[in-house]
């Protein structure tokens, strides 16, 4: 089976080497990713998305130019996969039509949560398409989340 190819885009609020090691630690490591990882969205083009089986977004607070957005938008209806990570959702506030693809926006924490968001529950996500491009081709999985790290049961 061939690795996926995966692009990680990182910058803005969480833009920091801890983040950079854990992910890479988790997709590249454990997951076994062929992974590219970059802070720098002119990446967001038909011919270098072309090259990715799935976007990793990261990024938070970030602003995207309209090509780089519609680049992956496109890519994305096109099969490429979209994973929006922790901050995802709160990134390229500007496209609204990223956002509508998503499903989602951030819009805040949490008061109750505290400053460390010490009261959050392990969340379970199912991925169990199999029409999905790269769920397809590489099988589903289950995974946990729980303070800030992902774990395959």
């Amino acid at each position: 089976m061939d690795s996926i190819r995966a692009l990680l885009l990182m910058g803005g609020q969480h833009d920091q080497p801890f983040y950079y090691a854990e992910l890479a630690g988790i997709l590249a490591g454990e997951g076994g990713v062929d992974l590219r990882i970059t802070r720098d969205l002119s990446v967001l083009s038909p011919a270098t998305l072309e090259q990715f089986d799935v976007v990793v977004n990261w990024s938070t607070f970030v602003d995207a130019e309209s090509r780089e957005v519609q680049a992956l938008l496109e890519s994305v209806r096109r099969g490429t996969g979209l994973v929006a990570l922790h901050g995802g959702n709160a990134t390229f506030w500007n496209s609204a039509e990223y956002l509508t693809m998503l499903g989602s926006r951030f819009l805040g924490h949490d008061r109750r949560c505290g400053p460390a968001h010490r009261r959050r529950r392990p969340q379970s996500v199912q991925l169990a398409s199999a029409s999905a491009a790269c769920l397809g081709r590489h099988g589903g999985h289950e995974a946990q989340h729980q303070d800030g790290v992902a774990r395959r049961s």
